[in-house]
């Protein structure tokens, strides 16, 4: 067996780390495999064809009977099939309760809502708005904490906001 200097042992180990490294990054490029991709409120990601924008949790301060919540978010489906938005795929939470999905309304061209039953069909080419609404648990105050996440072909977006709108507030 030959005997490694200082320096010699150095180098292998950085190679090592470095291809041990290069493993998990290269993983992260087969489309096959479910990913995941965190992004803030407002900013736009890329999950495949689509683009995936979140742009606010709305709700109220649960002194009614029923206890609204709203998850609103863009899909602009760029590839040259459709895609389906499923309700079972989409999550959204505020102050760490769950959110149990009670409708979910779409607008695209038209600028009327529609309501869909188990999921929105994202036709190839067209951007489409979603509103999903949710029932929160009674609160003697707005939310101030929400994080949200939906699931597009395989691939998983998720977001965190600590600006939760009030309902009826812009």
């Amino acid at each position: 067996m030959k005997n490694l200097s200082r320096r010699d042992f150095l180098r292998l180990s950085g190679a090592a780390v470095l291809a041990v490294g290069m493993t998990g990054a290269l993983s992260g490029c087969d489309d096959d495999k479910v990913s995941e991709t965190f992004v803030e409120f407002g900013k736009t990601v890329k999950m495949g064809d689509c683009e995936v924008t979140f742009f606010s949790i709305q709700a109220d301060k649960g002194d009614g009977s029923e206890h609204k919540a709203y998850l609103n978010f863009g899909v602009a489906n760029n590839g040259t099939e459709d895609v389906l938005v499923e309700k079972k795929n989409i999550s959204f939470w505020l102050d760490n309760g769950k959110q149990d999905i009670a409708a979910i309304d779409f607008h695209g061209k038209e600028s009327k809502w529609s309501t869909a039953e188990a999921a929105v069909k994202v036709v190839a080419g067209e951007r489409l708005w979603i509103r999903v609404r949710g029932n929160h648990t009674s609160c003697s105050s707005t939310p101030k904490s929400g994080k949200a996440e939906v699931t597009i072909s395989g691939k998983t977006v998720k977001a965190r906001t600590n600006d939760i709108k009030g309902l009826g507030v812009g």
